[in-house]
């Protein structure tokens, strides 16, 4: 009897050593991993808020749009150089300043996801003309595409696109 109880105390002794080093050799994958500007941590690795990107969810979605791109458009006018700025009070807003010859030509807000720019609709007076303008665009490294609709409400909204390199 007293031999099956020693083996019992033992066995029991034995599981709860047994159960503690397998639960202690888990690791906390997170530990000492920062995730900023509102990223969390998962499994080691940071899940960016909207609006962030990078390891440790460092770098504004915007920061990668801005500079300045040269290049061409086939409409009138020759849109020859677009200037980005990131906005600063938001990751994912972005100006975008069409620049010809003469000076600017016309500035428009957009709005930035990933490598994907969205121009909503917007107000606009070009050389004393009221429209309406529109766009997409696509950043692929250090190129820009960029499409804007031009509309002044008769019907007929002009396209025009925009490709330059920064």
């Amino acid at each position: 009897m007293k031999i099956n109880l020693a083996f019992g105390i033992t066995t029991f002794l034995l599981a709860i050593f047994l159960m503690a080093a397998i639960s202690s050799c888990s690791t906390d994958k997170c530990k000492g991993v920062t995730c900023q500007n509102g990223g969390t941590c998962n499994d080691g690795t940071c899940a960016c808020a909207a609006g962030y990107e990078g390891a440790n969810c460092q770098t504004r979605v915007n920061a990668k749009f801005a500079g300045t791109y040269t290049g061409s458009t086939p409409c009138e006018p020759n849109v020859v150089a677009v200037g980005i700025t990131a906005a600063t009070a938001s990751p994912v807003i972005i100006t975008i300043e069409y620049l010809e010859s003469a000076g600017t030509w016309v500035e428009t807000e957009a709005t930035v996801s990933g490598n994907t720019i969205t121009i909503s609709p917007q107000a606009k007076n070009i050389a004393g003309n009221n429209y309406t303008v529109d766009g997409t665009g696509t950043l692929s490294g250090n190129s820009i595409t960029l499409t804007i609709t031009l509309d002044d409400g008769t019907g007929s909204p002009s396209h025009c696109d925009f490709t330059g390199t920064k």
